[in-house]
Order: structure tokens, then C-alpha cells, then sequence
């Protein structure tokens, strides 16, 4: 298969990212599915012939198999010229309150569905609670959000049996206000909620010193735990990463506290070279801590 130069209209860098991070782990639970063929058949034998009564959509490609396996109902096949369109999504009359049961998950994971009325196949989804995260620069209007993100991410964290990074209440807004007023805050949204967010900052002299304009530092990755996809995090940290890119920059740096390794292994796994240490480096709401200095280096291609 050749690389198309020009992704088509229906996958976002963004999309095609989480595809690839999906994928870069293995096989493993696609392959068990076939191998436990027997074994799941047995299981679900006593819902033989059974007929799902709730709204549902079985949503395929036009170049599928499974449609076409011995016993499957015909279904129509959209036309040539509206392939590139998805053929189904939710409902638009949905209320926000059902984002949880509306969720679009790439690799096929699921796309559920809380309403029978789907468009004609080949009509395009306008919903867009089923399209990928958008990306936006916070404003004065996200101070109150950015806050409650921030301190449930560190309730989070204490429910993990991390103790000694954030804690709830330390940021208030008005540093949120500083950081938008010296460099950026962007925000990850998803049906109009907001899923996670970063600080983007142009220099970072309490961490690294002195540096000439060659990197873009990263600061309080989070993201909601109660809306986002996993994967979601590693989306944000490479929308970081295009965007450190997009102002001619070459590298983007972030520390990491030192004590907590699985974190440390999380930037690791994500490209991450470990360049240094800063000991006892001041906190905007708290003691000094030690933290990893890492660093990834980023092309202009990242703009993608």
C-alpha cells in the first residue's frame, strides 16, 4: 500500500496518531479474540438466537468481509462517490448528560449508541461528539475548569498512591492567568467538553537555566479522567510536540518528579530522553522538589 501525500477528509493527523499509538503495542488482544473462538461460542450459547432489542449499528468498511460471511443479513452498500463519509453516528438531539454512552473510540473499540435514528448510509455525521479532540488556547472564561481539571487530576493521583506530586487546591487561578499571560494554555475538547489540557511555556529558567529560544516546555499535562480515551494524554503531549514545531522550535523539554517512575517511564515510552536532574526546583504551591529534566527533539514536519 502507498502512503496517500493528503490524509482524507474523514482522518486528522490527530486520529491517525491514536491509530498508530493503538497499534504500537502489539496484536496480542485482536489475535486472542480468534483463539478463543471455541471458548466464546460455549459461553455465549445460551443467548443463541437471541435478538438485540436496544438501538444499535453495526458500522463496516465498504471493503469489509465479515458482511459478506455465510448467514449475515444483506446490507446496502453506499455508493462509490460518498465512501470517503462515515455511514452512521448518534443522533444530534442527544443531550450532553449522555456523553458517556455517546463516545467515539478509534480501533473499532465502540462507538455507542443511545438513539435508533441513524442518517442514510453515505450521509455524513455532523455530531461531533464522534469526531476527534479539537484543540483550542484557553481564555480567561476556562480559569474556573482549568482549576477543577487540575485539582481532580490530583485527587487522582492520591487515589493511585501518589502522594508527593499534586495536591488539590494548590493552583489557583490567577496562576493559570500568569502562565496564559507569559505563554499558552491549550485545551483538549470533545463534545464540547473539555478532556485535558497543558501549559506550553517558551522558557523555563527555574528548571533548565539559561537557555537560548531552541525549545517549547511542557508543563501540567492532565486530562479528564472521567470523559477522555485512554490514550488521550499521549494525543495532547504530541499536539504539544506540532506546535513547539510550528514556531520553529527544535525540542521540547518537561521535568518529570523524580520519584515517580511509572511517570517518568510514561515520557520514556513516548520519546523521551532523560538530559538531567534540577534539585529542589521552587513549586508555584508547595515545598521544592527534585525533579528529571527530559528532552524529545521535534522536526518541522511535526506540523503535519
Amino acid at each position: 500500500m502507498q502512503d496517500p501525500e493528503v490524509l482524507p477528509a474523514w482522518l486528522t493527523e490527530y486520529g491517525l496518531d491514536a491509530l498508530t499509538e493503538s497499534f504500537s503495542h502489539g496484536f496480542t488482544g485482536a489475535l486472542n479474540w480468534y483463539r478463543n473462538l471455541d471458548r466464546n461460542w460455549e459461553l455465549a450459547a445460551a443467548w443463541h438466537g437471541a435478538v438485540v432489542t436496544s438501538p444499535a449499528v453495526y458500522i463496516y468498511g465498504d471493503r469489509d468481509l465479515v458482511p459478506a460471511f455465510p448467514g449475515t443479513p444483506e446490507v446496502p452498500v453506499p455508493p462509490k462517490s460518498s465512501r470517503s463519509s462515515p455511514t452512521s453516528c448518534p443522533t444530534s438531539g442527544a443531550s450532553p448528560s449522555s456523553r458517556h454512552r455517546h463516545r467515539h473510540r478509534l480501533l473499532g473499540r465502540s462507538v455507542g449508541l443511545a438513539a435508533a435514528r441513524v442518517p442514510a448510509a453515505g450521509q455524513p455525521c455532523e455530531d461531533p461528539r464522534v469526531n476527534d479532540l479539537r484543540f483550542r488556547t484557553a481564555a480567561a472564561a476556562d480559569l474556573t475548569a482549568l482549576v477543577r481539571l487540575r485539582d481532580d487530576a490530583a485527587r487522582w493521583m492520591r487515589t493511585r498512591g501518589i502522594t508527593g506530586q499534586w495536591q488539590p487546591g494548590e493552583l489557583d487561578e490567577d496562576h493559570f492567568a500568569r502562565v496564559m499571560a507569559q505563554g499558552e494554555i491549550w485545551l483538549a475538547e470533545a463534545g464540547g467538553n473539555i478532556a485535558g489540557a497543558w501549559e506550553l511555556w517558551w522558557e523555563d529558567e527555574a528548571a533548565w537555566g539559561l537557555q537560548p529560544p531552541v525549545a517549547g516546555y511542557v508543563h501540567r499535562l492532565m486530562v479528564d479522567r472521567t470523559l477522555a480515551e485512554p490514550g488521550t494524554g499521549r494525543l495532547l503531549l504530541r499536539a504539544a510536540e506540532r506546535r513547539v514545531a510550528a514556531v520553529g522550535r527544535t525540542c521540547v523539554r518537561l521535568d518529570c518528579l523524580a520519584g515517580n517512575e511509572p511517570l517518568n517511564a510514561y515520557y520514556r515510552q513516548a520519546g523521551y530522553r532523560t538530559v538531567g536532574h534540577k534539585e529542589g526546583k521552587p513549586q508555584p504551591g508547595g515545598a521544592p522538589k527534585s525533579f528529571t529534566l527530559m528532552e524529545k527533539e521535534v522536526r518541522q514536519a511535526e506540523q503535519g
